[in-house]
């Protein structure tokens, strides 16, 4: 069975993908030759250090949030919904925050995150766990009211 407009999109995919690697090669390229630069000036100031031998900066982690960020981003999720919330809801919508992808890795490590941030808000008093149907847990704050009905996803 012919496929013409598959096969259209794929070679036109390949193409794109080509076109972004030479880019992408020649920004090495250019990387590269800063880089040489600076290890010839830094043997001329300091001979002792060898550019070869430092590393690389880390880069910071998409998953990364700012002090107070998720503490403010669940309370804000509260706020908006007028009810309890999952830490799902949160994790997503700091994924939406983020533009990024919610995929089930990024879902998982992003939840874990929000967990331990409720839980410590559990500790001093800022949330209460409100009973859902199902086996998730919502949470809200102390001075908002159960909701009347529970969101279908998530812990």
């Amino acid at each position: 069975m012919e496929r013409p407009n598959t096969v259209a999109g794929l070679v036109e995919k390949r193409r794109t993908l080509a076109t972004r690697l030479k880019i992408v090669q020649g920004e090495v390229r250019a990387l590269t030759v800063d880089i040489d630069a600076l290890d010839t000036v830094l043997r001329l100031f300091a001979p002792e250090i060898d550019g070869r031998t430092l590393k690389a900066k880390r880069l910071p982690s998409p998953f990364h949030a700012a002090k107070g960020e998720l503490q403010r981003l669940v309370l804000d999720t509260i706020r908006e919904t007028g009810g309890p919330v999952t830490s799902l809801m949160v994790a997503e919508r700091f994924c939406a925050a983020r533009g990024m992808m919610p995929d089930d890795r990024t879902i998982i490590t992003i939840r874990g995150r929000v967990g331990s941030i409720i839980g410590k808000m559990k500790q001093k008093g800022a949330l209460c766990q409100v009973p859902l149907a199902g086996t998730y847990k919502g949470w809200a704050s102390p001075t908002t009211p159960p909701a009347a009905s529970s969101p279908s996803t998530d812990d």
